[in-house]
């Protein structure tokens, strides 16, 4: 895609955005499909799909710093009258976002094995989701997608007590913001709207609920997204008004 930002589908957020959407306008490569006469012969298959190995910088030196700042986040909502069962130690599963790669195997033409209808190979970034999110509501129904800009700096209220923060986010997501006033980097939430909620349809257990995701794009000079073995397991967490 040369000087063009690269992004993979249409939920992906192009870098920079004006410079994606002329060259989906005018892209320079189209592909056809051809087939070879059978005065050719017998059709030669492509072998087996070998993928390219990830390459990335090891955030393991962070370990520690983003259990602090589990500690810290936690303490502070609590502080303010939230409580959270996630915030409970050691860890839930509840509270670990799980990479789609090498936890569950989706990448490329592997993920149809288990129905997945991929979009692509998902070698472009490493993509951590969360478990289904349950919204407490009777709102109308109706899917949608909202992205987060400006995450730097979301973690600098805990620069006191937690090492590192420049390298960490804490975003919050509620119906209503005004509900972190007083809360130490409260002005860092995201008010979800009121159509957001998926459909009455699919698995019953699904209905009314949200995912969070997040993506780890191709860094400059490499051809894939980074290892997310290398990488530390994203923490989301549901808390509530303490009754």
């Amino acid at each position: 895609m040369g000087e063009y930002a690269r992004y993979s589908f249409p939920r992906a957020v192009p870098v920079p955005e004006d410079a994606a959407l002329a060259w989906r306008d005018d892209p320079p490569l189209k592909v056809l499909s051809v087939r070879a006469p059978s005065s050719l012969g017998p059709v030669q298959r492509y072998g087996s799909l070998i993928f390219e190995s990830r390459t990335g910088n090891s955030e393991a030196y962070l370990a520690e710093d983003l259990e602090d700042l589990v500690i810290a986040v936690c303490d502070s909502l609590g502080s303010h009258s939230f409580a959270s069962a996630d915030c409970a130690q050691p860890p839930p599963a509840s509270s670990f976002m799980w990479d789609i790669e090498n936890d569950y195997g989706w990448t490329g033409p592997y993920c149809r094995d288990i129905g997945m209808n991929c979009q692509a190979d998902q070698q472009e970034a490493a993509l951590p989701f969360s478990s289904p999110r349950f919204l407490d509501t009777d709102l109308k129904d109706r899917d949608g997608n909202v992205i987060i800009k400006g995450l730097k700096g979301s973690a600098g209220s805990y620069a006191s007590t937690v090492a590192n923060t420049d390298k960490f986010f804490v975003y919050y997501f509620a119906w209503d913001c005004d509900v972190l006033s007083g809360v130490p980097g409260g002005e860092y939430c995201v008010a979800i709207p009121d159509d957001l909620l998926p459909p009455d349809e699919g698995d019953p257990s699904l209905r009314r609920t949200f995912t969070i995701a997040l993506r780890d794009y191709i860094a400059v000079g490499t051809q894939s997204g980074p290892d997310s073995s290398k990488l530390l397991t994203p923490r989301i967490f549901t808390f509530a008004p303490r009754r």
